[in-house]
């Protein structure tokens, strides 16, 4: 027995192979006779570029993050001390932690079901198979909005399980296949709806870095939630005309067809209290994009930040007693909701990214010769879609953060040399790194849902997942390239 648990317990070899590879990224690439017009400072840095690239798509996001803080000091760019100091000590970085640690209370709070209940139980859908399917999706968009995308998708598929069974749906029938996609679908838009997610708000801090243009979040909302909604919608037309599912049985539905506890939920002190606070946190964020400059509160919102403004409201809610506890246990909520990867990407990538296109490192320089075979001579067009379709591969292939941060450091400085507003490349780009559900690899919400056997079969995810992908990359161009442009 003990022969079969160290068996289990042994590291694959090939792990050490990956690691091997990624470490020489690092710390051999950069010896190597400088590429002109690379500098030898530039060759380092493509050397940590490469292996932060290799060392996340194999072998994880944490110690390849840490040792590329370490080369990227190494290559003498910027000190480790500033290293650090851009990187723990960005303003994103912060945000990130602060509103993982408030999303964690809003999962713990079980807020999610009973919005997604008081949602979908209105008696005006029922008996209308399509219009309850495209309400379901929106409230799955919603919730992984507002609240946790993952608790959204395991709250949602409950709810349809409950569904099938009162209807007489059988797993990987069609209609129940094409709900369970299109609730995985519909929570991972939900991501890039708002600019204070995790992942949107990394990318951004590159961004702004690279840039020095802060994206107005008002402004982001404004193009982000159209566009996710009317690829829902999209979705929803594709199935009735195009995959045509026997939807018959949702004709009987009603209000009689959900758990009688689950009709009935009621919210309670605590989840009232919570709820304000999410929906003032809203507000707060977006207040400063929409109140005159020279208001009080304006100031006093602008002054400390959207990253002060969650810090403000976690110390209120540690600060606020219910019942002689604290409303948000910070030490649980932050063991139960950091997300240590994204805050060691997303610290690793902000000084990495101003010192990857300083210009004694001649980055710009090779990207642009490197670059304009494909690119010279095309339309600002051309340009576009050959970034939305790349990002849209490379997003299903590996991390959706990873592929967004790349992206955004590849296309900056070209878009710019080209003459193109290079925020609207960059919010496509956040947008682009959302659809990602086609392989495991693509994303934590991709995983389960591949993982999700009992009622799916993989080819139904590649087959329905591709058209659904397809058909949202020509609403980006028929709705949101002119959006973007008319927004920003």
């Amino acid at each position: 027995m003990s022969a079969v648990v160290e068996a289990k317990k042994k590291t694959p070899a090939m792990y050490w192979v990956h690691t091997a590879i990624t470490l020489l990224f690092f710390f051999g690439f950069g010896q190597l006779p400088a590429i002109e017009p690379l500098t030898p400072m530039g060759m380092q840095l493509v050397g940590v570029l490469l292996g932060f690239i290799y060392g996340w798509t194999t072998v994880g996001m944490i110690w390849p993050s840490i040792v590329g803080m370490i080369a990227t000091a190494l290559s003498g760019a910027v000190s480790m001390k500033d290293v650090i100091m851009n990187g723990f000590g960005s303003d994103t970085t912060v945000m990130i932690l602060f509103i993982l640690i408030f999303a964690a209370i809003i999962a713990e709070a079980g807020l999610s079901k009973y919005l997604a209940m008081w949602m979908i139980t209105k008696k005006v859908f029922f008996g209308k198979p399509w219009l309850f399917s495209l309400v379901f999706l929106l409230a799955a968009y919603i919730l992984s909005a507002l609240t946790s995308t993952v608790a959204t998708i395991i709250i949602c598929w409950g709810l349809l399980y409950g569904i099938f069974a009162q209807l007489g749906f059988k797993p990987k029938e069609k209609y129940p296949a094409l709900m369970i996609i299109g609730v995985v679908y519909a929570a991972t838009l939900g991501l890039s709806s708002l600019p204070f997610k995790a992942v949107p708000l990394a990318v951004m801090g590159v961004y702004t870095k690279l840039s020095g243009i802060t994206i107005d979040f008002m402004d982001y909302v404004c193009f982000t939630i159209p566009l996710g909604i009317l690829s829902i919608i999209a979705y929803i037309l594709l199935c009735k005309f195009i995959f045509r599912p026997d939807v018959g049985a949702l004709k009987t539905l009603n209000e009689h067809t959900f758990k009688e506890e689950d009709r009935n939920l009621t919210l309670d002190k605590v989840q009232k209290i919570i709820f304000g606070f999410l929906l003032g946190m809203v507000i707060l964020l977006l207040l400063p994009s929409l109140l005159p400059a020279t208001w009080a509160i304006t100031q006093l919102l602008t002054a400390i930040g959207s990253t002060g403004i969650i810090m403000c409201i976690v110390a209120v809610m540690v600060m606020i007693k219910v019942d002689g506890e604290p409303l948000l246990d910070f030490r649980q909520m932050a063991i139960k909701g950091v997300q240590w990867d994204v805050i060691v990407l997303t610290a690793a990538v902000m000084p990495f990214a101003n010192a990857f296109i300083a210009d004694e490192t001649g980055v710009k320089q090779f990207l642009l010769g490197a670059l304009s075979p494909i690119f010279a001579g095309k339309s600002e067009f051309i340009f576009i879609l050959l970034v939305v379709l790349l990002t849209i591969i490379m997003t299903n292939l590996c991390n959706n953060g990873v592929t967004g941060v790349l992206f955004v450091m590849i296309t900056y400085n070209f878009a710019s040399a080209m003459g193109m507003n290079p925020t609207v490349i960059a919010v496509l780009i956040i947008f682009c790194i959302h659809l990602a559900i086609l392989t495991p690899a693509a994303s934590p919400m991709a995983a389960i849902l591949h993982g999700n056997g009992e009622w799916i079969v993989g080819k139904d995810v590649y087959m329905y997942g591709t058209v659904a992908i397809f058909i949202t990359g020509i609403l980006i161009f028929v709705v949101g390239l002119p959006l973007a442009n008319m927004i920003f």
